[in-house]
């Protein structure tokens, strides 16, 4: 295969090249000849297919990186790109070609400098002091591609949060969204330094060496709060930003850290009646992951935003209301007893989500059985199942002979539930 490098047409020395590359560590020997390929081959298809196989042995790391920096340079923007991308699989073993990798940050190309973004998230605190000096270069396309690159470090780049900051305050809404992505990321990876390995490693040198690994684990937890505090307070300001897309960055923080974001629980949930249908769902899916305690007292927007136009917005309310448990079934009850029929479906799929928990609201189901709407007729009879109303049987027996087959599908599935025969045939 080595030789085939050399063969005469460009199919057989690109073929070559990409099973070299599928042979991983045991093609070592032609670590030499592909980089020979990925400088010199004359034709740009080979060239790619030798960086790739270059990129999948991930060997010689002092040679391969030497060549994958020299086509950093190249004129042709994809061998760039692929040069770039190549680095990832050398991880802290490419940390000197940190330099060249800021450089493409600017490139002319956007998939180079997303490659080189990539790449740069996953070389470890070298590249994320690197990056943090480059949020202070005039070019504002350099700037954004920094803080892509940071935000792939999660919480490795912790100590970028009081530089980051600042920008979700910038005048450009695009700049402000990529900042608060970036806290997003940092302040929402629960990965503890001592488990992952990122700070374990000898190379990394943010922890003294000397540091238990105790006492590491002691130290993490107050250094993360510091992070989600700051977070938390930009995350807050920002719900209100007046452009949707940084009021979406802004409430997905909230959302990202679950319990640790319960404190925005009365910010974020104006957000269920926002314009943009995407922040609508956003905040559901922040204020279901809070906690039941920090929002029980919005149960009742809970319920109200059940009637939203759209689908997933209405899901990620239901899964909200699910995440409150037994605290939403007053508001639930209510709806049932008075019959909003906006609210209805929704509520009804609130009930089957909670199953048993929700018992107490069989009653209030039943007379839905003879409900008008088909729909709801079959939503109620799911429901009846789903909480065990044993007490229903005998109506969920004659809504088997309902003449909507999704009623009867429904029936049947109930009484199953409920451990009762079904008739065989109706």
């Amino acid at each position: 295969m080595i030789s085939e490098l050399q063969a005469a047409t460009t199919h057989d020395r690109a073929g070559a090249a990409v099973r070299l590359g599928e042979l991983g560590s045991n093609a070592n020997t032609a670590i030499d000849a592909l980089i020979g390929s990925a400088l010199h081959d004359s034709d740009h298809v080979v060239r790619i297919r030798a960086i790739r196989a270059l990129e999948r042995i991930s060997g010689q790391a002092n040679v391969t990186i030497t060549a994958l920096i020299e086509l950093l340079d190249d004129p042709h923007p994809e061998i760039r790109w692929a040069a770039a991308g190549a680095m990832e699989s050398f991880g802290l073993k490419a940390v000197v070609a940190t330099p060249a990798l800021v450089g493409l940050l600017d490139d002319p190309d956007p998939a180079v400098q997303a490659s080189a973004a990539s790449t740069l998230g996953k070389m470890g605190p070298v590249a994320v002091a690197a990056l943090m000096q480059v949020l202070d270069d005039p070019d504002r396309v350099k700037r954004m591609n920094a803080l892509k690159g940071l935000a792939a470090h999660g919480a490795r780049a912790g100590v970028a949060v009081p530089r980051v900051t600042p920008i979700t305050r910038d005048p450009d809404p695009e700049m402000r969204a990529l900042a608060l992505l970036c806290l997003r990321r940092i302040a929402g990876d629960r990965n503890w330094p001592g488990e992952s390995g990122w700070l374990t490693d000898p190379q990394a040198e943010i922890w003294p060496k000397a540091m238990t690994s105790a006492e590491r684990l002691r130290g993490y937890p107050s250094l993360r709060r510091a992070i989600v505090e700051a977070s938390l307070q930009v995350f807050g300001e920002l719900v209100a930003d007046p452009d949707p897309s940084v009021r979406y960055e802004a409430v997905k923080g909230f959302a990202d850290l679950g319990e640790d974001g319960q404190s925005g629980a009365q910010l974020v949930a104006p957000l269920l009646r926002d314009p943009d249908s995407r922040i609508r769902r956003a905040a559901a899916d922040a204020l279901g992951g809070m906690g039941s305690e920090a929002v029980v007292d919005l149960v009742p927007e809970l319920v109200s935003a059940l009637a939203d136009p759209d689908e997933n917005v209405r899901w990620a309310v239901i899964q909200a209301l699910r995440n409150v448990g037994a605290s939403a079934l007053t508001e639930l009850a209510i709806v049932l007893e008075y019959g909003d029929r906006l609210l209805l479906p929704g509520v009804l799929a609130t009930v089957i989500e909670l199953g048993p928990v929700a018992a107490d609201t069989a009653v209030f189901l039943l007379p839905y059985l003879a409900a008008e709407d088909s729909g709801v007729r079959a939503l109620t009879a799911e429901a009846l199942g789903s909480v065990g109303a044993t007490q229903a049987a005998d109506a969920l027996h004659t809504a088997l002979d309902d003449q909507a087959e999704e009623v009867r599908l429904a029936a049947a599935w109930a009484l199953a539930a409920l451990g009762t025969d079904v008739p065989v045939a109706r």
